[in-house]
């Protein structure tokens, strides 16, 4: 990455282009998806862009992919060259623009305050937490987390809320804890949840499998954070919430099966899968075998 002034030209630059590029819908959007706290767009430029000087009210993160890019922000007054795989962190707030020489590719993360301050209220000092504008060489954690909200979207959200916002306050948790102006650490919650709080969690899934259950609503219902609560159940059940709920659900299959007037599609509905090709696939996944497999071994 390097950077050179801002000159007079530049801005002028800027600022033709700006009137030029217009508005670009993205190629790939959650808009209308189920989370909570999150929003995704993929970007495919054909052709040298221009981005307006914004700034969001949200926290804006955004990978290029492909191509060049020069990034203005009114802190710094100054261009710096963006090459593939940079990622920048762009606070709530914070004025910034940039141009596209080239066709380019890009992924961008919107994290809502709610969900960054709800996150932020787990570090021992969230008083001192301002995070800071930045561009890095790569963020493995980004590009993992990134990619999984992208596969999220072109798979129509399968996997539904839960995962996408666990993956959400993740990343959120993430920004937190390496890209402030003062290096935070999030407390270790060791021991897991207590006996009678694993319980309750445990008979609340149950007793919901058929909805697309929310990570706010497992917390609230035994009144833990988000981050707090995933952190801890994994401490005690050695898995995700996500990964939880879809192991229940098959049992719950598995208990449906054994009777041979359960329809695949009912059961599949009843269980809160999108249809009955992904109750296979999750099925075989967890079980090992098909559904009608497992119905002809029992």
């Amino acid at each position: 990455m390097g950077r050179k002034q801002l000159t007079s030209d530049d801005v002028l630059e800027l600022g033709r282009q700006s009137l030029l590029a217009g508005y670009t819908r993205p190629a790939l959007s959650s808009a209308g998806a189920p989370w909570e706290g999150v929003e995704v767009e993929v970007f495919d430029f054909s052709q040298p862009t221009c981005l307006r000087p914004v700034s969001f009210s949200k926290l804006f993160i955004s990978t290029l992919r492909a191509g060049r890019a020069r990034l203005w922000t009114e802190h710094e007054r100054n261009l710096r060259e963006i090459a593939p795989g940079n990622t920048g962190i762009h606070p709530a707030g914070m004025p910034f623009g940039g141009s596209n020489p080239e066709p380019s590719a890009w992924i961008t993360v919107y994290l809502k305050q709610s969900l960054v301050k709800q996150v932020g209220e787990e570090f021992l000092d969230p008083a001192r937490i301002e995070i800071v504008h930045t561009v890095v060489p790569q963020d493995a954690q980004f590009e993992w987390l990134s990619l999984a909200l992208e596969h999220e979207i072109k798979g129509q959200y399968r996997s539904g809320r839960l995962f996408g916002e666990s993956l959400a306050t993740a990343l959120a948790a993430h920004v937190l804890s390496r890209y402030t102006t003062k290096r935070l650490t999030i407390p270790e919650y060791r021991g897991g949840m207590s006996r009678y709080l694993l319980q309750r969690t445990i008979d609340y899934i149950r007793n919901h499998l058929g909805t697309d259950l929310r990570l706010s609503e497992l917390a609230e219902n035994v009144g833990m954070s988000h981050w707090h609560f995933c952190r801890s159940f994994r401490q005690s059940t050695g898995m995700s919430p996500h990964q939880y709920v879809l192991r229940q659900r098959i049992e719950e299959a598995k208990r449906k099966l054994v009777r041979r007037d359960a329809d695949l599609s009912e059961i599949a509905a009843e269980l809160g899968f999108n249809n009955h090709s992904h109750f296979t696939s999750t099925f075989k996944k967890i079980a090992g075998c098909t559904p009608r497999q497992f119905r002809s071994r029992s």
